[in-house]
């Protein structure tokens, strides 16, 4: 037997309603696509259930690959890397509409580079999506804070994981004991 695609893209939500979040916060983002204005800040320490939301959101509004701009600290670069990077991705029109910059875990760059995103932001939002993620918000310049909308992601409960495992299980013919749900649930 083998394995087409893994169990976590397989069975992984792929609308907003399927995610594993509250009903207020479901409705909060159907609202942010309605009005075609996303600048948000995703604050959790559950780093899959962030990313997670960002892929829904990008195949929602439609974004082809070209349109993103996927940034993370990983990338060594200095503020003018950085600096000619964005404004050559903003500044270019986008085939279908808005372009959408995606910063995962802004709170680990640098203070001249989240002013750097600051004045991106300011000068480029009629032609942008921003999606910023952090664990940390006091470790987030202010004044980014207030050009973005901050929003609290609770983790995933355990009662939901044991959900997914089960309908996981019972979709694949799996045969699992609590002890195993348990231990991936305390993994997880």
């Amino acid at each position: 037997m083998i394995l087409e695609t893994n169990f976590l893209d397989k069975y992984a939500p792929t609308t907003i309603e399927n995610l594993p979040i509250n009903e207020s916060l479901k409705a909060l983002l159907c609202n942010f696509i309605k009005m075609n204005r996303i600048q948000l800040l995703l604050i959790s320490h559950d780093e899959y259930l962030k990313l997670l939301i960002i892929k829904i959101l990008i195949k929602i509004l439609k974004i082809n690959n070209d349109d993103i701009f996927f940034t993370s600290n990983m990338k060594d670069q200095g503020v003018a890397a950085m600096r000619y990077e964005i404004k050559m991705f903003c500044q270019s029109p986008s085939k279908n509409g808005k372009k959408i910059l995606v910063v995962d875990d802004i709170h680990t760059f640098s203070e001249s580079i989240q002013k750097l995103f600051i004045n991106n932001i300011d000068k480029w939002n009629k032609n942008i999506h921003v999606l910023m993620t952090t664990d940390n918000i006091y470790s987030v310049d202010e004044i980014l804070v207030t050009r973005l909308f901050p929003i609290n992601i609770s983790s995933v409960s355990n009662n939901t994981l044991i959900h997914m495992i089960k309908t996981t299980c019972t979709s694949e013919n799996i045969a699992m004991t609590d002890e195993s749900q348990n231990l991936i649930c305390a993994l997880s």
